[in-house]
């Protein structure tokens, strides 16, 4: 079995609003976690089109392998991961204006067999 890329050893999300202190609110952290929910969902799903649109244009990421990857590069591989599951584990998140970066153990499986952790 081919070795499987994971799309996201970390995600940034970059939002242009926050309250005056600098500080985002809780609803725009709960839109974060949702957001990259909805990401791995179309990843697994192979949608190319529903992760581009999720991910925005300033979307980065760096694999399994090491290997940063804009969003034009990642949504080229998206289609390799349709029926894969995605479980996160020990996520976190920093704040930093209206910067938020995620972080944590992800967990890929496909047919129900463990085959990458990041």
């Amino acid at each position: 079995m081919k070795k499987i890329i994971v799309l996201v050893l970390f995600s940034t999300i970059l939002f242009s609003c926050s309250s005056p202190k600098g500080e985002l609110s809780e609803s725009i952290l709960a839109q974060v976690e949702t957001a990259e929910k909805e990401m791995f969902a179309a990843t697994s799903a192979g949608d190319s089109a529903a992760f581009r649109k999720l991910s925005g244009t300033d979307y980065f990421t760096i694999n399994a392998n090491g290997v940063a990857q804009t969003l034009d590069e990642a949504v080229k591989l998206t289609p390799r991961f349709k029926g894969s599951t995605v479980e996160l584990v020990n996520q976190q998140q920093r704040v930093y204006g209206n910067l938020v970066l995620r972080t944590g153990l992800l967990k890929a499986s496909i047919n129900g067999q463990l085959v990458a952790e990041a």
